[in-house]
């Protein structure tokens, strides 16, 4: 259950979410307002620091799978996760528009995120201590679809992420890394 407490001298303000006024002693559960939540597409600007970001920790998992570092592989590819999330959010805003609450941090995604797309996340999940060569690339291969997409639909420039295809697999193919 997600809570909060609000003092009687706070501002009350604009939600774009329902919510259930549980306690109002003071009974000013009225001054707040509900609105429909805004939906937008990234920017350029805020698409190619996703797309940067994802690369730099695939390119980083990458390399933690070849040295056997499977605590560095778990927190890098946490981090490629978050902006996987973020690119299938902004596929799912730009397709679907205001007709899905699309949840921020994934919540409730199951209600919202295309069946599709779940089954492939099921395919790019990461395990301790694994070989995580074949999930990595298929996250890799799914954010580079879903980046297309979400340039095409928002009117924005690709990023080559193609390029970073080509390094992991050069990463994979090295005997050792050092």
């Amino acid at each position: 259950m997600d809570f909060t407490l609000i003092r009687i001298d706070e501002e009350r303000g604009v939600y774009d979410r329902p919510f259930t006024v549980l306690l109002d002693k003071d009974e000013v559960a009225g001054d707040f307002t509900l609105c429909a939540p805004t939906v937008v597409g990234p920017t350029q600007a805020v698409f190619d620091e996703s797309a940067n970001w994802a690369g730099a920790a695939v390119l980083m998992t990458a390399k933690a799978i070849m040295r056997d570092e499977p605590w560095s592989v778990m927190m890098r590819d946490a981090d490629f996760k978050v902006e996987l999330l973020r690119m299938i959010e902004w596929d799912h805003i730009l397709r679907y528009g205001s007709s899905r609450d699309v949840r921020y941090l994934g919540t409730q995604m199951r209600s919202w995120m295309d069946i599709g797309v779940q089954h492939v996340l099921d395919t790019c999940t990461v395990t301790y201590g694994a070989d995580n060569r074949d999930a990595l690339s298929a996250g890799i291969e799914f954010f580079s679809r879903l980046s297309h997409q979400v340039a095409g639909e928002g009117g924005l420039a690709p990023f080559p992420f193609e390029r970073i295809e080509t390094e992991v697999l050069r990463i994979f193919s090295a005997s050792s890394w050092a």
